[in-house]
């Protein structure tokens, strides 16, 4: 943990098992979660108290935990065994994969109250009822892999094998905003997209 915007760090890995491997980390108000590869699973803790207390209820045959978002009070974690949503703090989660063609998870975000986008190696899906139900929504968008997706207000994009693209319309149409070929990780910065690339550089463009 860092309290100085990075300048040093100091380890808080206490209640965490020696083989812990965390690959994604989301914050819910003075909760921070963190998901972990290995069939580990979700752990949480407290800002203000860091010792971690591990809370998998309801997650079953489940080896990575890739990603964590957090939405309107409610915690939604995307896996290798599909999406679970928790509306209790993390201390029991219900499995929302209903529709989806593949439950390995790459990446999920969430946009205003109820929808939020999974893509699945080449395939997004959109759900319009907080994950209860999915469907399909690649619209023109040719089959690449799918690496990471962030949102906006009114915009959501994409980073894959082919580049970096832009949905205005929930993902029916897709245009290419950026032709970088392997960008693994991105995230909004006001009007800039600030993106990660498997070559170790960090690009930034402006979205308006």
């Amino acid at each position: 943990m860092t309290e100085d915007w990075g300048k040093s760090w100091k380890p808080v890995n206490y209640g965490f098992p020696p083989e812990a491997f965390i690959i994604s980390f989301a914050i819910k108000g003075d909760t921070i979660f963190a998901g972990n590869e290995g069939g580990i699973g979700v752990y949480k803790t407290s800002i203000d108290s860091i010792n971690w207390i591990k809370v998998n209820n309801g997650i079953i045959d489940t080896y990575y935990i890739t990603t964590i978002n957090v939405n309107n009070g409610d915690v939604f974690i995307g896996t290798t065994n599909g999406v679970y949503r928790s509306s209790d703090n993390g201390n029991n989660w219900n499995q929302v994969n209903y529709g989806l063609s593949s439950t390995t998870i790459i990446s999920l975000a969430v946009k205003g109250s109820n929808i939020m986008l999974v893509p699945i190696m080449r395939v997004f899906f959109l759900s319009k009822d907080y994950g209860n139900t999915w469907k399909s929504i690649n619209g023109n968008l040719p089959k690449y892999y799918i690496y990471d997706i962030c949102l906006d207000d009114s915009s959501i994009f994409m980073s894959s094998s082919g580049g970096v693209f832009k949905s205005n319309d929930n993902g029916s149409q897709w245009s290419i905003i950026n032709n970088n070929s392997y960008v693994i990780s991105m995230v909004l910065n006001g009007n800039k997209l600030i993106l990660g690339s498997d070559s170790g550089k960090i690009l930034y463009q402006k979205i308006r």
